[in-house]
């Protein structure tokens, strides 16, 4: 039997969001829920009482191995973690000593266990609390509610929620069990088979893989069907469709829906030192071998897939743990790279929340986090490390000479094609010996030829130095000719990272060529991209090592550096033409004069503004056919200077600012100990006050009924006009209704009198003395009194029972028997 289970997490101002969700909630609506609170240690929960006043489902105190069944509702014991596996429950006694996060480990095990069938919801309350879950919820094809941050008590646990973008419903508690009806009631499209989707439809799944390159430019039609199909059936749900037609209508009439399901398809899980015990072989086996082969001091490693950034500060912990070690130092770059750029940018930034405590050792946190108000920031020595950029492994070049890759968990998202493919161009990344790291569902496939299996448990290898041609389309993106009088001109294309229209490009550079002859050509954008190259560029261009850069300054000699920027930066600034004589620079076989001519491409508005610079060696017989001005340029000893002194500028400069961050590093470190300590201490009140806030919300609520029942009790007494007096353990009057003032002389002053202070107005001496026996003996009384006005009463003395055979007082009642 399978249904939809709902993790619901809260913290501080939960209580009342919680109430307010299952008053709203139907009894019968065939899903389970379970809540998770951050509860006090030291006070006994009323969880269970208060809430089943707020639902006809049965609530249960979560038990060890209980077996979660529909249309019931399962709290969190206190003290305790709650985890759920085979759709059984499993209890962990929560850390005394570390910040507790139980609504992240809920969440998680939610997401493993019951995939698509799982929903999470986070309420009201203080911290980031469930804001890692949400990712293995959404990664598993679950969904994501979380309560509108205006309507809680506390925003923090909703805000941090919705910072991740990855939240599918913002709404308030009484707007939730609406939604959560309308979403199972939607009948899937697949019954739970996505291939038979494809089968049914495998035009229109055509047609939605176009529109996402269109829109986005990603091409998925090589990544796993299955994959993108579950994602695709999970949007169709959400929004209400049966059929891949409907679908493609929303997709083309709505972009913001393509660019939802865009990221849905990309969502990458990840973590902090994923599979830790492949981290410690790889730290402790295989990366000394590395470092004991290195003949340099240059470590370059490529983090593929990097997502958020914490597989790459875990490699470069375990590389500075490791140099620590060994006493070995190397100069470290950790290229991180990943095709989502709001990833990258949150990477960039190196703050987490609090949550990633779960999977960090506290020495590790203590060495390599610095902690802030509301999480942890990478240290600087760990986040100099790595260098973060937006790349597409499928289409964009790759880095080269490489000591170690780590590609974890994203070769399984792709056909076997692609991951081959993908396989190939790491392998050519690779030095001999390199490392390759992949996931743990992850092999070499069909390149295992090319490499060394180092550790078959953690999918760790060796590049045996056997490489592929790479494919030349890597470095240009197309080749074209047109014909010349003289001779055919090839156009190589170098891939370009804009999204311009080649034709337009091609055309306005065409426009300002001369007729008979044409020399190396160059176009270039504002930002020195180069954009173009037209010739044989074998003696100015050359590929700077690592990742590849189109930065013209950067590929030329270095003699070309300074006439090429400082002119380019001319033609842009004044739109105008120029031209430089008399440059030289050495090539392979000998000092090659040339002139320089920059030319302005003709652009229409909206156009990117781009120039033109044509190499044209002076030796040539060609003749010149620009007119430009020509300005003489010579590198001699007065350009040299220059250079020297803007040197010695830099230096000084970075000399100045060396004191200054010395200084500036001091006064942290002072700073960062005292805010640690400040840090450490509001976090253990944060902890209890929001624990402290809970139990306050149930006593108020206890209060409440208290309350009413107190009022309910007022209002009978007084209707029903009979007699009643309570006796409190010392005798003393405690509460009389009006009716009694016929047996005593009662007023409201004498409440918290003895009984031996009142004035009895009864025939009978020794009453008191009958509430005295009662008391002592537990025993009730039936009697007959009369007044000294002549009334007769039925009286009835019973001891006042306080539960569990425990008695403390006596109450009366007395009924007039002339009123029978």
């Amino acid at each position: 039997m399978t249904f939809h289970i709902v993790g619901i997490g809260a913290s501080a101002g939960g209580l009342e969001a919680i109430a307010e969700f299952f008053e709203n909630m139907p009894h019968n609506s065939g899903m389970a829920f379970i809540v998770v609170q951050h509860l006090s240690p030291d006070y006994k929960s009323l969880m269970v009482e208060i809430l089943s006043k707020h639902t006809q489902m049965e609530v249960l105190r979560a038990e060890e191995g209980m077996l979660v069944e529909p249309n019931k509702v399962y709290l969190i014991p206190p003290k305790k973690n709650l985890s759920i596996f085979n759709q059984r429950l499993l209890i962990e006694q929560s850390s005394s000593t570390l910040p507790n996060y139980p609504v992240d480990i809920l969440f998680r095990s939610l997401a493993q266990d019951q995939a698509e069938k799982a929903i999470a919801i986070i309420l009201s309350g203080t911290g980031s609390d469930g804001s890692l879950g949400i990712h293995h919820i959404k990664e598993n094809g679950g969904i994501v509610i979380v309560q509108n941050p205006e309507s809680a008590k506390l925003s923090g646990m909703p805000e941090n929620a919705i910072s991740t973008e990855l939240v599918d419903f913002i709404l308030t508690p009484a707007q939730m069990p609406s939604q959560l009806i309308s979403f199972i009631d939607h009948p899937p499209v697949t019954n739970n088979n996505h291939e038979d989707l494809l089968l049914i439809s495998p035009n229109e799944f055509d047609i939605i893989l176009s529109i996402l390159r269109n829109r986005n430019n990603f091409d998925f039609s090589e990544y796993r069907s299955n994959t993108i199909l579950r994602r695709i059936e999970r949007r169709m749900i959400m929004n209400q469709v049966t059929n891949l037609k409907d679908y493609i209508m929303i997709l083309q009439n709505n972009p913001s829906e393509a660019t939802v399901l865009h990221k849905e398809i990309l969502i990458g899980v990840t973590s902090f030192f994923r599979d830790e015990s492949a981290f410690d072989e790889l730290q402790n086996k295989w990366l000394p071998i590395l470092f004991s082969e290195k003949k340099d001091k240059n470590l370059r490693l490529w983090v593929v897939g990097c997502s958020t950034g914490e597989e790459a500060y875990s490699v470069a912990i375990v590389l500075k743990e490791l140099m620590d070690k060994l006493n070995n130092y190397f100069n470290v770059k950790i290229f991180a790279t990943d095709i989502n750029q709001e990833a990258i940018n949150s990477a960039s930034v190196g703050f987490f929340p609090k949550s990633i405590l779960g999977n960090i050792s506290s020495e590790r946190l203590s060495k390599y986090f610095v902690p802030k108000d509301s999480g942890f920031q990478i240290s600087r020595d760990i986040r100099q490390m790595v260098i973060f950029a937006q790349h597409d492994i499928i289409k964009d070049p790759p880095f080269n000479n490489i000591d170690m890759i780590t590609c974890r968990n994203m070769l399984i998202y792709m056909q076997p094609v692609l991951q081959t493919k993908v396989l190939d161009l790491l392998n050519y990344s690779l030095k001999k010996k390199g490392i390759l790291f992949l996931g743990s569902c992850e092999t070499s496939g069909a390149l295992v030829e090319y490499f060394e299996t180092l550790s078959s448990k953690w999918k760790i290898y060796s590049s045996k130095g056997r490489t592929k041609q790479i494919d030349a389309k890597r470095m240009y993106a197309k080749t074209i000719t047109f014909p010349d009088k003289e001779k055919q001109v090839s156009i190589n294309i170098y891939k370009d990272s804009s999204y311009m229209q080649e034709d337009k490009l091609i055309k306005r550079l065409l426009s300002i060529l001369p007729d008979k002859y044409l020399p190396l050509t160059a176009v270039v954008g504002s930002d020195m991209t180069l954009r173009y190259l037209v010739g044989n560029s074998e003696d100015y261009f050359k590929l700077p090592a690592g990742k590849l850069e189109y930065n013209i300054t950067k590929m030329v000699p270095k003699e070309l550096i300074i006439p090429l920027s400082t002119g380019l930066k001319k033609v842009f600034q004044n739109e105008e033409d120029l031209s430089y004589n008399n440059i030289h620079f050495k090539s392979k076989n000998n000092t090659q004069y040339i002139k320089l001519n920059l030319k302005l491409l003709p652009h229409k508005f909206g156009e990117e503004a781009l120039a033109a610079v044509f190499f044209e060696e002076i030796n040539s017989d060609k003749g010149n056919n620009f007119n430009d001005v020509n300005l003489e340029y010579d590198i001699g000893r007065e350009t040299k200077q220059h250079i020297n002194d803007l040197e010695q500028d830099l230096l000084l400069t970075k000399e100045t600012l060396h004191a200054a961050i010395e200084e500036l590093e001091t006064s942290n470190e002072e700073l960062q100990s005292t805010n640690e300590e400040l840090l450490a201490s509001n976090e253990e009140l944060q902890s209890t006050n929001e624990e402290l806030h809970n139990v306050n919300s149930e006593y108020q609520l206890k209060i409440i009924e208290l309350t009413e029942l107190n009022n309910d009790f007022k209002n009978l007494l007084s209707t029903v006009q009979i007699g009643t007096l309570f006796l409190d353990e010392n005798l003393n009057v405690r509460k009389f209704t009006a009716p009694m003032d016929n047996l005593f002389a009662l007023d409201n002053s004498d409440i918290g009198k003895s009984i031996y202070n009142l004035k009895n107005k009864t025939t009978v001496e020794d009453l008191v003395n009958k509430f005295v026996q009662v008391h002592k003996t537990i025993k009730s009384q039936e009697i007959e009194v009369k007044t000294k006005d002549g009334i007769e009463f039925e009286l009835k003395i019973i001891p006042y029972d306080i539960g569990q055979n425990n008695y403390s007082g006596v109450m009366i009642t007395a009924l007039d028997k002339t009123c029978k």
